[in-house]
C-alpha cells in the first residue's frame, strides 16, 4: 500500500553515495540517494532516526549526484511517500525531491553551500 502523504522539508544526512537508477546519454535522470533524519521522540527526551530514501529526477539527478556523498547533511523538500509492506510491516518513507539546498560536507571536510532547485 503506498501512500502520497504531502510536501514537506526535511534535513537529512546522506547514508550512502547517490546511487544512478536511470541515465540516458551517460547523465543521470533519476537519482536516489538513503539517508538520514533525526528527529526529537514524542517526550523530547531522545532522538529518533528515520531512514528515507531522496528520489531525484532530470537535472535535479544530475546536481544531486555531483553535489552529494556520504556523509554530507542537506535540506530536501518535497512529497513524503510512505509505504508498508503487508508481509514484513515494514514501514519504507521516501521524498520525491522539489528542491535541495544547504548541503554542507562532513566537518573535517567543510566546504561552501550549495542549493540546487528543479
Amino acid at each position: 500500500m503506498k501512500t502520497s502523504i504531502n510536501q514537506i522539508e526535511l534535513s537529512c544526512r546522506a547514508a550512502k553515495d547517490p546511487v544512478i537508477q536511470k541515465a540516458e546519454e551517460g547523465k543521470p535522470v533519476f537519482v536516489t540517494v538513503f539517508c538520514l533524519h533525526n528527529k526529537p521522540s514524542p517526550s523530547g527526551e531522545c532522538i529518533i532516526t528515520m531512514p528515507i530514501v531522496v528520489k531525484a529526477n532530470e537535472r535535479l539527478a544530475c546536481q544531486v549526484h555531483q553535489n552529494i556523498k556520504k556523509g554530507y547533511r542537506f535540506k530536501v523538500s518535497g512529497q513524503l511517500d510512505y509505504w508498508k509492506n503487508p508481509e514484513t510491516n515494514r514501514e519504507n518513507y521516501s521524498i520525491s525531491a522539489d528542491t535541495i539546498g544547504e548541503i554542507t560536507q562532513p566537518k573535517n571536510e567543510f566546504h561552501s553551500l550549495t542549493s540546487i532547485e528543479l
